[in-house]
């Protein structure tokens, strides 16, 4: 091989270039897929390196095998194994977190339809331990710079939940600059614990009442600014949480993020749409209370044209008492109102509403074709003052 032979890239297989490998079929087809798009070739790639490893393993092997290197051969065959058992746990992972992603959507997908902002709260919990198969979950929110539960869940543990909430909820852990939630703020992260009794991040009194050995925790943060945080564990199965599922409850949050703030808007638009509602429905009442006295009074003042001259005709002729023109019921009003009596007190004597008392006075007002109340009852006090002048004449003749 020459010396730019040697000099070579080695196209991300560093170290190869220098052994004098040669460039047999294997190796080759390695070469061409790594200089090929990544992302087009990701499992043609792995296919030709596992093809590679398997190559240069026998290779080994049968060296070994001829030179009689006993003890050469059985840690061959024993790193050989330990390969092995090690793709084929990467593969179980892949498994596993392919078949927890779906099961997340699906659990996502059911929350989004939740009817209200509590609903979604107290079920997020239960359906993240259902769709990941964890032991417990717990929801917090951040308020005042604490951590605060929102929701718990503990399967088979309903109990143990409910007290953890309690708690929780009398003694929420501030956030300080230590705390782990702290970093995932800043880090906008979520993070695993493998050893909670002995990390100093944790925080401790929340720990030790949950009796937490292993967690992971992920922040929820729908607008890019983190409102709370989602932890969960396997506690009573044994296991130490991983990676794949620090990766599972972080798709989980991030998908939960955003179910949450569409319910919290979808709420908030059934709310204005109700308020609006009611304010319609109560303009539209009143309106149609308004038309129809309107009618009543139109149908009273002008159905006959002779009531309607004799009512103008009793207005202007001082003689005749303007309590004629009036229902029994205006009459009481209007005394009250000569008393100097408020439409609130008015009301509280005929027990009726205010806004039945305004309706008379409106009435009182338009018959005597007076500007305000003050007139009104001006108007009213000089005509039963001329009655009272008549019957002393009416007497003294």
């Amino acid at each position: 091989m020459s010396p730019d032979e040697h000099a070579a890239p080695s196209h991300g297989l560093p170290g190869w270039d220098h052994l004098g490998l040669g460039e047999d079929p294997a190796r080759a087809r390695a070469r061409a897929l790594l200089e090929r798009d990544e992302s087009a070739g990701a499992d043609a790639l792995r296919s030709s390196l596992s093809e590679l490893f398997e190559l240069r393993l026998r290779e080994v092997e049968a060296a070994l095998d001829r030179a009689e290197d006993r003890a050469g051969l059985a840690s061959l065959r024993e790193a050989a194994e330990a390969k092995a058992l090690e793709e084929q746990l990467a593969e179980g992972d892949r498994d596993r977190r392919l078949t927890a992603l779906v099961d997340v959507q699906e659990a996502l997908s059911g929350m989004r339809r939740s009817g209200s902002v509590d609903a979604i709260l107290q079920t997020a919990p239960r359906e993240l331990s259902r769709a990941c198969g964890f032991d417990r979950a717990n929801l917090f929110k951040v308020e005042d710079g604490r951590m605060v539960m929102e929701s718990a869940y503990w399967e088979g543990d309903s109990a143990g939940a409910q007290e953890m909430l309690v708690w929780a909820r009398e003694n929420p852990p501030r956030l300080d600059h230590m705390m782990l939630e702290t970093e995932m703020i800043r880090r906008r992260a979520p993070c695993l614990v493998l050893d909670a009794r002995n990390d100093p991040r944790v925080p401790r009194a929340l720990a030790d009442f949950a009796r937490t050995r292993s967690y992971v925790a992920a922040p929820i943060m729908p607008a890019g600014k983190v409102i709370g945080f989602v932890h969960a564990d396997r506690l009573y199965s044994g296991r130490i949480c991983d990676a794949v599922d620090r990766d599972l409850v972080w798709a989980f949050a991030e998908g939960f993020g955003y179910a949450f703030e569409r319910t919290v808007m979808a709420e908030r638009l059934r709310q204005q749409r109700d308020q609006a509602r009611t304010a319609l429905l109560s303009t539209l009442d009143m309106m149609d209370a308004a038309t129809e006295e309107e009618l009543r009074l139109t149908q009273a003042e002008t159905g006959s044209a002779v009531s309607s001259r004799r009512a103008v005709g009793r207005l202007l002729d001082e003689s005749v008492p303007m309590e004629a023109a009036l229902t029994p019921r205006e009459v009481e009003v209007v005394r009250f109102l000569a008393t100097g009596m408020t439409n609130q007190a008015i009301a509280e004597e005929l027990v009726v509403t205010v806004g039945t008392v305004k309706s008379h006075v409106k009435h009182i007002l338009r018959k005597f074709h007076a500007a305000n109340r003050a007139e009104a009852v001006s108007r009213y006090l000089r005509s039963a003052r001329t009655r009272e002048l008549q019957a002393m004449e009416a007497a003294e003749a």
